[in-house]
């Protein structure tokens, strides 16, 4: 009996994704071969040239031995079809270029494994972007996002789309991920699911200029924040938080070092970091009105039930408060210090709002010195 081009799809997967290891081993080679041969022994009006094409570029592939983030990845779209798919014709045709890196770099977190797929800047491929506005002043990557049990991603347009939502976005070593990242760089991205994966193509500013620090993309389940990831003391590099028990993928980028330019990096940091204080200023009463109203909920919400537990601490610190119904919060070490006994602390106050009620998430040190959090619930 013969499978489909679908089934066979499915097979050459599996094959591919069974072994792990930095290398194919040479069952895998063995077994993969076969497997591809039977998928263009398939096309019976296309066999001879083809066939035996298809099969000596294979084996010689494998025998030169491709890493095996390459064969976690054969099975999703490339990223030049992503820009097709999401009708950026030109940025398609950059993605095809030689200037183009692909990396096809594999991470988990939490229930998924995120792809790093490709990258490219549009300095490199200026010519062919030249009329797409101000693309050349860009950087564009492509990530697919697959669930680990096979389960499809939900599409797009879907009500459960919004229950698995991600921030793809960069950092820099020695700047703070809350402070430089994808929304300080006005950056925006765009998704699809075909075949069950979500393939997201990012788009933010030209990072070429620190290719002397290092610079990363980072995946997360909600803006980045220090309690995602650690910056190093000594030189401020990112490393993930492992006391996070959401999703901080974090895949470090390969730049060309000798494009790292101090001056437009300093100007692209002003730009960030101006464009932020602006923003400060101008949401300086929306501050004041949100404190407010968390001052209302702790005064005249009720206690939720349970709700009341002791802080943990973690390797770096940082002291977390965990619901049962999911939330995480921290204070630092510093503010968790200021707490006296007895006493409660609305320092960096955290309110939650849906469409019924506000949740405010209060700190505090009981009697016998244990830190604890708290929820408190006022209907609208």
């Amino acid at each position: 009996m013969k499978l489909s081009d679908k089934q066979m799809d499915e097979v050459l997967r599996h094959t591919l994704q069974a072994e792990q290891t930095t290398e194919p081993s040479a069952q895998l080679q063995r077994q993969t071969i076969q497997n591809m041969k039977e998928r263009y022994g398939m096309e019976q009006n296309r066999t001879g040239r083809r066939k035996k094409f298809c099969t000596a570029v294979l084996t010689a592939a494998l025998v030169i031995g491709i890493p095996a983030g390459a064969f976690a990845a054969w099975h999703l779209m490339s990223p030049a079809q992503v820009a097709t798919q999401l009708q950026e014709a030109a940025l398609a045709e950059a993605f095809a270029n030689d200037n183009a890196i692909t990396l096809n770099q594999v991470q988990e977190g939490g229930d998924y494994k995120f792809t790093l797929m490709g990258l490219i800047s549009g300095a490199d491929c200026s010519e062919i972007l030249k009329d797409n506005g101000n693309a050349a002043q860009q950087m564009y990557a492509v990530v697919a996002i697959e669930r680990l049990d096979g389960a499809p991603m939900p599409d797009t347009d879907s009500a459960d789309y919004a229950m698995e939502q991600f921030v793809v976005s960069p950092l820099i070593q020695g700047e703070k991920p809350w402070q430089v990242n994808i929304f300080s760089m006005k950056g925006s991205s765009a998704a699809f699911v075909q075949d069950g994966v979500e393939y997201r193509l990012v788009q933010y500013d030209n990072l070429l200029p620190f290719a002397d620090r290092e610079v990363y993309l980072s995946v997360t389940d909600s803006v980045p924040d220090n309690q995602m990831y650690v910056q190093q003391s000594a030189d401020g590099s990112l490393v993930k938080n492992p006391d996070y028990d959401g999703i901080n993928v974090l895949f470090t980028l390969p730049l060309d070092t000798a494009q790292a330019d101090g001056q437009k990096a300093d100007a692209l940091l002003q730009q960030w970091l101006h464009d932020d204080t602006e923003d400060e200023a101008g949401t300086a009463s929306g501050d004041e009105e949100m404190q407010q109203r968390y001052q209302a909920v702790i005064t005249q919400g009720r206690l939720k039930e349970n709700s009341r537990k002791p802080l943990e601490q973690d390797a770096n610190g940082f002291w977390w408060y965990k619901s049962d119904d999911g939330a995480q919060l921290s204070v630092s070490a510093e503010v968790a210090e200021g707490i006296e006994r007895s006493a409660t602390c609305d320092e960096g106050f955290t309110l939650i709002g849906d469409d019924t009620s506000w949740t405010a998430v209060q700190f505090g040190r009981d009697e016998q010195g244990v830190l604890y959090g708290q929820m408190y619930v006022l209907n609208k």
